[in-house]
């Protein structure tokens, strides 16, 4: 049975260890998708999610 969580962050490599670490696993072995990223002028300061 595949567990999903919807992880935020300022960088991908943020968000995958916050995964890695919510299943205790090594990011390496992730499935993810990417589902919504800031791009423009702002998106330094709004966080990425990832599902």
């Amino acid at each position: 049975m595949k567990r999903s969580v919807e992880v935020s962050g300022r960088s991908i490599e943020e968000i995958l260890e916050r995964a890695a670490n919510y299943f205790e696993i090594p990011k390496e072995k992730l499935e993810y998708e990417i589902i919504s990223e800031n791009k423009g002028i702002l998106s330094i300061l709004a966080p990425r999610a990832l599902k």
